[in-house]
Formats: structure tokens, C-alpha cells, sequence
């Protein structure tokens, strides 16, 4: 059996392999060893300075879910890091792949105004933001920039609840009364218990009548009449339509003399 003597070698002997000779036993026979010099810490340091350091996202943005109006949306903010000594940049993105114009700092408001936009129906916007890395040392020109894309950030904006419909007595009924022998009046009653306002708009024959905004009208012509009432609340409305109500002014009666028909449909 052989025993080998192993021998110190200077690393400045060998550049980067080398067989190294040990003499074994008594009988001279030489056994070759192979030889690879320790990587110092230094070299590591500048093969990694070689590129640019891919950033680290130590905070993603965040999405929530507001409601039409609300005036306290939250921007979208990232936290990113890099220990290269480079320099960080941002740019953020809608989901279909869309940059978005001067959205190029790490917080990002969405909304212009900072208020969550009307929507009739709950609207999704999705957001990510691609950070970018940008080390001029670095020594591979092609890598000179690194880049790391956040998750994605979802806000969910809710419409508001729509005003209750007008409560209105006796089925939506009409109620009219002979005003003399040449006109009828016809109103309505309706209430509501949000926190809304009750408006009026009459109609003749399905056009609307002009200035007709009152619960009651005053009709000298014959025709058919309704009346849409309307509640508003936070800029949305919710309307009902009454029943019709047919007038007939001048119409004769039994002694020939002229008179009021009405007619609820």
C-alpha cells in the first residue's frame, strides 16, 4: 500500500489548475495530484459586480375596494432595494400591458382626483409596476440593467346603493277631480324614507309637458295623463311611472250641455 506525502504549494505558483507531484514510499513511484487554487472573496465580489443587481421588492402595492365617491383611495406604492449602489426607476403598467404616461415613481395615484370614479356596476382596475435596476460599473455591458415586476395590484370600485323607489298610495293610482267644466285636476301622493328628494314631470299623451313639475296638474285639454316620479339621491335616481288617467273636456251630457269625462286606466 502507498502512502503519499503531500506537499504546500504557493498559490502564485499555479494561475488557475495545476498537477502538483508527491513522491510516495520507498519504491519512488510519483503520484500526481490535481490542484485548484481557493476562489478568493475579492475575485467573488468582482465577478458579481460584473452585472447589475436584480432589484429585491421588500413591499408590493396593495390593492382595496372603495365606493363611488369615496375621497380617501389610497396610491399604490412599491419598496425596492438593491445593494449594488445602482439606481432604481419605475414605471407602472395596466394589466393589458399599457404603460402608463409619467407613472414613474415608486407611489402611484390612479385616480387623478383621488376619489374613486362614478361606475354604474362594480369596475375592477388592475396595476403593476416594473422596477428597474441601473448599475453603470458594471462590467458585462449587456446587464447593465437588471428589472423585478411587482404583483399585481387589484382596486375594486363599488357604485353607490341607488335611492329607494317612491312609495306612492294606492297602487300608483292618479287621483283627478272636475275643476269647473273646462279642466281636471289630477295629483299624486309619494314619499320616501331615504334620504332623498321627490321630484315631478307630468305627461300628456307621452310627451312631456313643459314646467309640469308639481304632484298635481291642472289639465284643459283632453288626453291621456301620467306623471313619472322621481327620487335623487347622490346623483342617482330611481322612477316610477303613475297609471293614466284619460280626460275628456267637452263632452255632452244627457241635457246637451258640455262636461268633464275621467277615465282611470
Amino acid at each position: 500500500m502507498k502512502k503519499v506525502v503531500g506537499f504546500m504549494v504557493l498559490a502564485a505558483m499555479v494561475a488557475s489548475f495545476a498537477f502538483v507531484s508527491c513522491k510516495a514510499g520507498e519504491d519512488g513511484d510519483t503520484v500526481y495530484i490535481p490542484y485548484t487554487p481557493e476562489t478568493k472573496d475579492s475575485e467573488k465580489e468582482n465577478k458579481a459586480a460584473e452585472m447589475a443587481q436584480v432589484p429585491v421588492i421588500t413591499s408590493q402595492p396593495q390593492g382595496a375596494t372603495y365606493t363611488v365617491g369615496t375621497s380617501d383611495v389610497n396610491p399604490l406604492r412599491v419598496i425596492a432595494e438593491v445593494t449594488d449602489g445602482g439606481t432604481l426607476s419605475y414605471q407602472w403598467y395596466k394589466t393589458d400591458g399599457s404603460p402608463i404616461n409619467g407613472a414613474t415613481s415608486a407611489i402611484f395615484q390612479p385616480f387623478d382626483d383621488g376619489k374613486a370614479p362614478f361606475v354604474e356596476t362594480e369596475t375592477i382596475y388592475s396595476y403593476y409596476c416594473i422596477v428597474t435596476n441601473t448599475y453603470e460599473n458594471a462590467t458585462d455591458t449587456t446587464h447593465k440593467t437588471q428589472t423585478k415586476q411587482t404583483s399585481t395590484a387589484v382596486i375594486t370600485v363599488k357604485p353607490l346603493p341607488k335611492p329607494m323607489a317612491p312609495a306612492i298610495p294606492d297602487g300608483k293610482n292618479l287621483s283627478g277631480t272636475a275643476a269647473g267644466e273646462s279642466k281636471v285636476s289630477l295629483s299624486i301622493e309619494a314619499s320616501v324614507t331615504d334620504e332623498g328628494s321627490i321630484s315631478y314631470q307630468w305627461y300628456k299623451d307621452g310627451a312631456e309637458i313643459s314646467g309640469a313639475t308639481n304632484p298635481s296638474y291642472e289639465a284643459v285639454e283632453s288626453g291621456k295623463y301620467y306623471v313619472e316620479v322621481i327620487n335623487s339621491l347622490r346623483g342617482l335616481a330611481t322612477k316610477i311611472k303613475s297609471n293614466e288617467c284619460t280626460v275628456t273636456i267637452g263632452v255632452g251630457n244627457s241635457s246637451g250641455d258640455a262636461g268633464i269625462n275621467i277615465d282611470f286606466n
